[in-house]
């Protein structure tokens, strides 16, 4: 009994150490993380090494492609159709250029087998900061970049993977958001296990040899989605009633906040 309780101990230990061993810190300060990861890429088995690392991004290049990374807030089925999208840098024009620089010599730091993932936290009150985490690598020559969350809170102290593990299922619609396709960058395609064709919101494809030039104009967000008439947005709502998405009530409700503010 003592020598399998031994053995037992022994496998556990053996286990935690070689996970460990699976990632290696590149960078650490105060709000940015970057952790060069050998664990498969999560809920994408068929996205497996080797990847094209170590991979040579300079870091203005890579400057330019963070910043021109947007995300939106999704707001729900509903507000979508009734109000504009909003869109938000990634990553503030202050912080982009000191994650770019490690990024980019993550990227160069990184075998074949490893992933680079990213985590920043921001202070957000006396007990709390908020976190942004995701990971990015070099596959088929192409710059794949996954945000997993953005902006979440997280208490002061803990680590940074932990990041929107405590948030209730009932809050959790507060911070879903996607990825703003542009120029040069795309959602990530995949067939499902039904051979049916989807899409991953929070993951863009980005042609980094190709991306525009400094001074060159990319898409904006904000141009691809201009704002629904005032007809446009009444028989939108009136589909939604009649095919029982929304309840009566919320119909009128609706119908008379859109027509009050003629």
């Amino acid at each position: 009994m003592r020598q399998s309780l031994l053995l037992l101990t022994f496998l556990f230990l053996s286990a935690c150490a070689s996970q460990t061993g699976l990632q290696r810190t590149i960078h650490e300060t105060d709000t940015f993380l970057v952790v060069l990861d050998q664990n498969p890429v999560p809920a994408q088995p068929e996205f497996t090494p080797p990847y094209n690392h170590p991979a040579q991004i300079n870091p203005s290049d890579l400057e330019q492609i963070l910043s021109a990374i947007k995300i939106t807030p999704d707001k729900g089925m509903l507000m979508s159709f009734f109000s504009e999208k909003e869109f938000r840098h990634l990553f503030s024009s202050e912080t982009v250029p000191q994650v770019a620089r490690q990024l980019s010599d993550a990227l160069l730091k990184a075998n074949p087998d490893e992933r680079i993932n990213f985590y920043q936290t921001l202070p957000l009150n006396s007990s709390k900061v908020s976190a942004t985490t995701g990971y990015l690598l070099v596959k088929d020559n192409q710059l794949h970049f996954r945000v997993n969350q953005f902006q979440v809170p997280l208490r002061k102290g803990s680590h940074p993977s932990r990041a929107g593990m405590n948030i209730r299922p009932t809050e959790k619609g507060k911070y879903a958001f996607s990825l703003a396709e542009a120029r040069g960058m795309a959602h990530r395609s995949y067939k499902n296990m039904l051979g049916l064709e989807g899409s991953d919101p929070r993951w863009l494809v980005i042609d980094y040899t190709n991306f525009p030039l400094p001074g060159t104009e990319t898409s904006d967000p904000l141009k691809q989605h201009p704002e629904k008439s005032l007809e446009e947005r009444l028989r939108t709502l009136k589909h939604l009633r009649d095919e029982g998405l929304i309840t009566e009530v919320e119909y009128t409700q609706k119908k008379q906040s859109l027509l009050e503010g003629l």
